[in-house]
């Protein structure tokens, strides 16, 4: 029966890394690997270059998922799924990831929900399981033993033998304590109560990613809550942090936002998206056609291996004309009220 349940918990996973690998193109646990690297980093240089590959991945995940297709139905599918984004489930609407993680999600809740019916079964009891579960508690509390089950007998009917003087073959039947059942049992009933509470959780994480995901505005804060932490002089208006989540990030950008923040913290999480938002004015905001650009990124290119490229932090010099040609656009996109397209 563990194994199982050991199982069915480890399907889930597979799912997700199946959906996350072979769909999504990337492994989120390297880039989550990869970002927590820069938080153990020795040298300045070597955070720089994990926060760079992991920005450098990002850039490339998300410009790959977009819609090149041209139209008046693919204009149209466009512009719906941008205002209803949950409705729309594509890689290129920037939604897949998102509605992957839910369904997982589901899948998790679903799966605890499984386990504790079988392990009421299996336990020998018909009753629901929240008044089973109540009872249960009530027994550990009170320390009063709980009716025994024939997968788990406390007790059973065995033969004694007892030698007598002058006798042969005293054999007495006697009742026979098993103390390992009882430690299963006391095991059953600890995982019982743990598959709970992670079912609890799991239902309550649920509603707390959509308040993080589902509405525009918790999108944009929490991108332009990171964009503030960069220096004084490198200051963005919100307007324009709008355009970049709604147009570029998107919902599975955010959502990946989230996941490094909850694994690597806020000052990488910080850094990686400066890299962004700098890649984005460099080379995305204001265009119409969506052509992949020079890499903004210092890179390498050895004699060994031509055509691949290692991303690196933005040297001092880039970094500076492009924060020159962010002023530059901020400054025309107030003019003339024009916004990023896809």
């Amino acid at each position: 029966m563990l194994a199982i349940q050991c199982i069915m918990f480890y399907l889930p996973r597979l799912a997700w890394q199946s959906v996350s690998f072979n769909r999504l193109g990337t492994d989120l646990n390297v880039l989550v690997s990869q970002a927590n690297h820069a938080l153990v980093a020795s040298t300045r240089s070597a955070r720089n270059e994990s926060i760079g590959k992991v920005a450098h991945a990002l850039e490339t995940l998300l410009f790959a998922h977009r819609d090149y297709r041209h139209g008046a139905f693919a204009n149209l599918k466009r512009r719906l799924a941008h205002v209803l984004s949950f409705l729309f489930v594509s890689k290129r609407f920037g939604t897949w990831m998102v509605f992957s993680y839910f369904c997982i999600k589901l899948a998790y809740f679903m799966n605890t929900v499984i386990q504790l019916y079988f392990m009421k079964l299996f336990l020998g009891h018909n009753q629901a399981l929240f008044p089973f579960a109540e009872r249960m508690l009530r027994s550990v509390v009170s320390g009063s033993d709980w009716e025994e089950t024939l997968y788990f007998p406390r007790k059973s009917y065995c033969l004694i033998s007892l030698r007598h003087l002058g006798t042969k073959g005293n054999f007495y039947l006697g009742v026979c304590a098993l103390p390992i059942n009882m430690f299963n049992e006391k095991i059953y009933t600890f995982l019982y109560f743990w598959i709970t509470l992670v079912m609890l959780l799991t239902l309550l994480s649920i509603p707390v990613w959509l308040t993080r995901i589902a509405t525009k505005r918790r999108r944009t804060a929490i991108i332009y809550k990171y964009l503030r932490l960069r220096p004084p002089e490198q200051k963005t208006v919100r307007s324009n942090v709008e355009t970049f989540v709604e147009n570029f990030l998107r919902l599975d950008g955010v959502f990946l936002i989230h996941i490094l923040t909850a694994n690597a913290g806020d000052i990488v999480t910080a850094e990686v998206v400066g890299l962004l938002w700098h890649a984005w004015v460099l080379k995305y905001a204001g265009r119409k056609k969506w052509e992949h650009p020079s890499e903004c990124y210092s890179e390498s290119e050895t004699d060994d291996e031509p055509g691949q490229h290692e991303a690196h932090t933005l040297t001092e010099s880039s970094f500076s004309n492009g924060q020159t040609e962010l002023r530059h656009r901020v400054r025309d996109h107030n003019k003339d009220g024009s916004s990023t397209s896809p």
